[in-house]
């Protein structure tokens, strides 16, 4: 594996006019603040919610100025940009850093302000993403679930130890311990402050079971905001009704990852194990994309969808969608024997799956990301 050095200037030399050469950083920075972050720490450059490459220090401090709201007229003389060679390799580093951000980098080989080297520990010493399982309860019975959450709605609810209860047997008695509760309110709001400020993560995912059956889930929302953080939620988009949505949509939310787990109802529901969930879904995906969030959907590719997998590249697109991904099922006992029927598709039969989908997707022109786990 490579590593991606993405460096800013080391050298010397510039008159006024190579600085008129970089008049559009400024506007471009402005582009993609949200979405771009530089932590000090390990040298980082951040693109959310999850590539991340190395900067080295010169291009961190002309980066990090200019996010935090510096003109590049302010910086000039401190860097001395006014000469030429500087102008040159700044010039240089934003024109790969813009490749980098609309996803025409590539391999960065050719490209002056981008090094490609093997990739050595520790890469970083913070972590790049985080999520928090705000609830384990759902309102769906996906056979392929790795949490094992089993359509429940009531249950384990902040301040409640009741409902489910795994069995876990114990050498020759059967224990039936509490399912934990569900993290308050000010719980999850001092998990988000620590994953912020101490571990310097830039962004979070609300996940679960489903996040979107807490009643505070706007109020998470916002506070994630208030911190700075960019705020996805991982949901089946099934609750995702117009109250719903703009309630989320005020308290900030910038994106969301809907479940989503064929191109039709006999398919989806077969696999959620609830019928009426593929309609409900898809109106959630519509209300959440109406309301101008980002959205994309993910899939996960077992025995029973596999086949149907290539369909959905121009499914995503049809619904006015211009990503998607997809990822293998998590190979737990529960779901591997859900129903009694073989759910799990062998890692080497992947590739040749995955090569069809990325050819759809190029057809349907959308991209497509694979999120696949380590094989046993």
């Amino acid at each position: 594996m490579d590593a991606t050095t993405v460096r800013g200037s080391d050298s010397r030399t510039v008159g006024n006019e190579s600085v008129r050469r970089l008049e559009w950083i400024d506007g471009f920075v402005e582009s993609v603040r949200a979405y771009v972050f530089v932590r000090r720490e390990d040298s980082l450059l951040i693109l959310l919610p999850n590539q991340a490459y190395k900067i080295n220090r010169t291009a961190l401090d002309i980066l990090e100025q200019l996010l935090d709201g510096a003109s590049l007229g302010d910086i000039v003389a401190r860097h001395e940009l006014d000469r030429p060679d500087r102008c040159q390799q700044v010039h240089e580093f934003f024109c790969d850093l813009r490749a980098l951000v609309t996803g025409c980098l590539g391999d960065g080989h050719g490209r002056r302000a981008v090094e490609t080297i093997p990739f050595e520990r520790p890469f970083n010493t913070l972590p790049v993403l985080s999520e928090i399982a705000v609830t384990y309860r759902c309102n769906l019975r996906c056979r392929f679930c790795y949490v094992g959450c089993g359509c429940r709605t009531d249950g384990n609810r902040a301040g409640k130890n009741t409902g489910w209860k795994p069995v876990v047997p114990k050498k020759n008695t059967d224990w039936e311990p509490e399912v934990p509760s569900e993290m308050t309110t000010a719980e999850i709001c001092r998990v988000l402050e620590i994953i912020r400020r101490e571990a310097q993560v830039p962004s979070v995912s609300f996940t679960g079971g489903e996040p979107m059956l807490r009643d505070d889930l706007a109020e998470l929302t916002a506070h994630a905001r208030g911190l700075g953080m960019r705020v996805n939620l991982i949901t089946n988009a099934t609750l995702a009704d117009g109250a719903a949505v703009e309630r989320l949509v005020e308290a900030g939310l910038n994106s969301a990852q809907v479940s989503l787990e064929g191109p039709s109802a006999e398919i989806h529901d077969r696999l959620t194990g609830v019928e009426g969930s593929f309609e409900r879904t898809i109106r959630g995906i519509t209300e959440l994309r109406d309301a101008g969030l980002h959205v994309h959907t993910n899939t996960t590719i077992t025995a029973l969808n596999r086949d149907a997998a290539e369909q959905m590249p121009a499914f995503a697109a049809s619904l006015g969608l211009t990503r998607l991904s997809m990822n293998l099922m998590i190979p737990t006992r529960a779901a591997l024997e859900a129903g009694g029927e073989k759910m799990g598709v062998a890692y080497s039969e992947t590739g040749d799956i995955v090569l069809r989908i990325r050819e759809a997707a190029r057809r349907a022109g959308v991209r497509f990301l694979w999120y696949s786990p380590t094989p046993l």
